[in-house]
């Protein structure tokens, strides 16, 4: 470790140069600000913090989308009551109170917000993965640095819908579960503020483990109410349910249709 606390390696562990081609004078944190984080990393350089943290041209913010989807979360679930409406504010969202529904505002295309926050899931990861870890240039997280950071390829994201929550976490902290699994399985539990997600890490190896591994999952994770439970492919950010009360109104489908 340099004088720098946000030097290690002094590598980038998104665009991989290193001084004196990039600095590294910014605090990078891991989790956004916003959800009253202070988990800092290291080795990721001004330019690429800075990117994770602005809105591309046609592109919501990364950073802003992971905030807003658990600041509302948060909001509307384990501290919902009759008044939280009026205190939510989003940029990429709207509240109609008159009919308990989040919906997306213009002029943001759903596409385009759904995989900024999948990229977001593996933001986080990385960041957190190689301050843990130390091994976030490891040519084994290419995929996930490729998708993060560039946009390059479509990694997969499942997500635990339940009508019931998985326990409560403490709000500002995400640490790193069962690295093992990545090894054996290729995919990562993602868990944050009560939300579980399972990311494709290893692509090769998740291709030939994923029934085995979300069937398992499924077993220790999913509570049957209604029928309606299960681990999902996220397609849509429609289908998280904020407000803990799935497919009480409305069903989504692969093709981005909403049904009655």
């Amino acid at each position: 470790m340099t004088d720098n606390n946000y030097i290690n390696k002094g590598i980038c562990i998104w665009c991989q140069k290193s001084i004196p081609e990039i600095s590294f004078d910014n605090e990078p944190h891991i989790i956004p600000h916003a959800l009253g984080c202070d988990d800092i990393g290291f080795d990721i350089c001004d330019s690429c913090n800075h990117y994770f943290g602005t809105a591309a041209k046609g592109e919501c913010n990364t950073n802003l989308v992971f905030s807003e989807v658990f600041k509302t979360f948060s909001l509307f679930t384990s501290n919902r009551d009759e008044n939280s409406w009026k205190q939510y504010r989003s940029a990429y969202f709207k509240y109609e109170h008159k009919k308990n529904l989040i919906t997306l505002k213009q002029p943001f295309r759903l596409q385009s917000l759904t995989r900024q926050f999948k990229r977001s899931l593996y933001e986080v990861f990385l960041q957190k993965y190689h301050k843990e870890t130390g091994r976030g240039l490891d040519k084994e997280m290419d995929d996930v640095r490729n998708f993060a950071r560039y946009g390059n390829g479509n990694l997969s994201v499942y997500y635990v819908a339940n009508k019931v929550f998985l326990g409560a976490q403490d709000k500002t902290v995400f640490s790193l579960g069962n690295l093992e699994e990545v090894k054996n399985y290729g995919y990562y539990m993602f868990w944050f503020m009560s939300q579980v997600f399972f990311i494709e890490i290893i692509p090769c190896r998740a291709m030939l483990m994923k029934d085995k591994f979300l069937n398992e999952y499924a077993q220790k994770l999913i509570i049957n109410v209604d029928g309606n439970q299960g681990i999902i492919e996220l397609v849509d950010i429609r289908q998280l349910d904020f407000f803990m009360q799935r497919w009480s109104r409305k069903n989504i489908d692969t093709n981005n249709n909403l049904h009655q």
